[in-house]
């Protein structure tokens, strides 16, 4: 499927939102999420992407929502049920939209380290990216990128370029 209209979606506390027209950014935002019971929590994430994603876009763009994983390295990090919270909220995000997919991050990204990812998919995006960044706070901004790696992999892929 040919889409011009995609949203990349990073989901989390923090849940990174990139929409791509053409290939090219026009919007970074990341949207923090203050509730922690899971039924706010998604009111909470659909409200704010109501807020973000025009309504008029919704029916006829691409959702790309990063699907978390545990991965065996990181067993001993944090509380293993965040995992769960973010598994929801993807699925939350995924349904809002009439078409969307679920990559995991090897999908997109392979197994490139964070920096080095970041630095790659901001010079995929161009200076708008930088632009449209610059609006983010810096301890947040890792999501948005995130989100618009996620979304750059999924235009890409349509378009039969190398990811």
């Amino acid at each position: 499927m040919k889409n011009n209209l995609i949203i990349g979606i990073d989901p989390g506390r923090n849940t990174g939102i990139a929409i791509l027209q053409n290939g090219e950014p026009v919007q970074l935002s990341v949207v923090t999420l203050k509730s922690k019971n899971l039924n706010e929590m998604s009111a909470e994430l659909t409200y704010n992407l109501e807020k973000v994603i025009d309504a008029d876009i919704r029916d006829i763009s691409l959702g790309v929502i990063e699907m978390p994983v545990i991965y065996n390295r990181l067993q001993n990090l944090g509380n293993p049920n965040d995992i769960l919270k973010v598994g929801f909220l993807a699925g939350v995000a995924s349904a809002f939209f009439t078409w969307s997919t679920l990559p995991t991050p090897r999908d997109w990204k392979g197994s490139t380290p964070k920096n080095i990812n970041h630095k790659r998919t901001l010079a995929r995006a161009g200076l708008k990216a930088l632009d449209l960044l610059h609006y983010i706070p810096k301890s947040k901004q890792e999501h948005a990128i995130d989100a618009l790696g996620v979304a750059l992999w999924a235009w890409e892929g349509e378009n039969n370029e190398k990811i």
